[in-house]
């Protein structure tokens, strides 16, 4: 009596590959013989069957073959039961010569789940090649979902993204047991090479070194480089005054600058050719940006926004100061009133003359002190 191929999957005639194909990865992995079972021997023999009935059941000629005739000849449940029907297989046009299963039912369960895993939690197709398995992956190959990326940023200072450095990262990671299911944390150390022109929000990928879990594809590890922020600051004589500044250039060049304008919150300068080395040509550089900024105080007692009200009530033209300070992009506000406090208080304005004429302000400002308008407008807008 011929085998019932379709009965031993749980399949009918009808079905499409895809329940075919669902029907033997169900039994495969509930047959493995190494799990446990009550009748090993049973299922091993049933392993076995599943096995031939797949490979017959998946391709389009032999199926073809088997639901018109019954059964492929030679095949390995019975190899002397249908060789009187070998010379009628063999007539016909197309068909397989010499057809017989193989009779390993662990390859064929490797072919499909890519591993011999009991457990196996990937699909990665491998058939024979054949038109009908060809257009049959199509039906039968399903992508798995990719884990969510795992961020993780990265600071590092303006001179490591100049010269270049290696840097160790650390995290920990899910990884998955594929002989158990379990899930275990991973401590792992990683090792980024900054290459000399990086900037900041440069992304670096670790392709599949993320977590894991069943039936995922393991995550992918994304690191975010993030230039940490240089501490240098213009005073607030300076700022309002102008003057010489110099600056220090990443690779220890002193840089100087004739700042003849208030420095404003916001503004910025451009040197040329002072900047990162280029990716693609490290001998050239580009351009070096300043941006100036101001630090406000959190707080002002009375005496002090009396004595700013005071100053800023009056115009002074603003000669060049030679000042000149090292390494400095910014001022704070805060400590330079404090100074400002120190100073001679200006005397009283002059009261006007008897006659009608047309007041003249005048203030004698300490030399040390020169205001501007411009300022006037930041604290006022400030407050």
């Amino acid at each position: 009596m011929a085998v019932d191929y379709y009965k031993v999957l749980g399949a009918g005639p009808k079905d499409p590959p895809t329940v075919i194909h669902e029907c033997y990865r169900a039994l495969a992995l509930s047959l493995h013989p190494r799990k446990q079972h009550a009748k090993p021997d049973l299922a091993k023999a049933r392993f076995l069957q599943v096995a031939e009935a797949y490979d017959v059941l998946r391709d389009r000629s032999l199926r073809e073959l088997y639901d018109q005739l019954g059964i492929p000849p030679a095949c390995s449940l019975n190899p002397t039961r249908h060789d009187g029907l070998t010379s009628k297989f063999n007539a016909i046009p197309n068909y397989p010569y010499g057809y017989r299963y193989h009779g390993d039912p662990m390859r064929t369960y490797e072919e499909n789940f890519g591993t011999t895993s009991p457990y196996a939690n990937v699909y990665y197709p491998r058939d024979a090649g054949n038109e009908y398995s060809l257009l049959d992956d199509i039906f039968r190959a399903r992508p798995k979902a990719t884990l969510p990326q795992n961020f993780m940023e990265v600071e590092v200072t303006l001179e490591e993204l100049f010269h270049g450095n290696i840097r160790e990262i650390e995290f920990t990671r899910l990884v998955l047991d594929e002989e158990t299911n379990a899930v275990t944390e991973q401590r792992v150390i990683k090792e980024i090479h900054v290459l000399p022109g990086w900037g900041s929000n440069t992304q670096i990928v670790f392709e599949k070194e993320g977590n894991q879990a069943k039936d995922k594809i393991p995550s992918d590890i994304v690191v975010q480089i993030i230039e940490a922020p240089h501490d240098r600051f213009v005073d607030l004589l300076v700022a309002l005054c102008g003057g010489d500044i110099t600056v220090t250039s990443i690779d220890d060049i002193p840089i100087r600058i004739e700042e003849t304008n208030v420095i404003k919150p916001g503004s910025s300068r451009m040197i040329p050719s002072f900047g990162m080395p280029l990716p693609e040509d490290n001998t050239a550089r580009g351009n070096l940006y300043l941006d100036y900024d101001v630090i406000f105080p959190q707080d002002m007692d009375l005496a002090r926004r009396e004595m700013v009200a005071s100053a800023l009530k009056y115009r002074q033209h603003r000669p060049t100061i030679p000042t000149t300070l090292i390494g400095v992009t910014g001022f704070n506000l805060e400590k330079d009133l404090s100074a400002l406090m120190l100073a001679k208080e200006p005397p009283a304005p002059v009261p006007p003359p008897e006659e009608p004429v047309k007041p003249k302000m005048s203030l004698d400002v300490p030399k040390n002190l020169f205001i501007t308008e411009s300022i006037n407008l930041q604290l006022l807008e400030s407050e």
